[in-house]
């Protein structure tokens, strides 16, 4: 499995696979934590409430 993500095509609606969908999700999962963590962690930030 690999996972690139189409800025063009966000909701894979011209491709659509579930294999690629569900890796471009995890994919982006990790984006957007490595994203939080570049720009909070300096600030004290290392992790999020959790929502019970």
């Amino acid at each position: 499995m690999s996972a690139r993500v189409d800025l063009d095509d966000l909701d894979n609606a011209r491709n659509y696979s579930p294999v690629r969908a569900y890796g471009n999700a995890k994919l982006e999962h990790v984006l957007f934590t490595r994203e939080l963590h570049d720009r909070y962690h300096e600030q004290g930030l290392s992790e999020l409430p959790r929502v019970s």
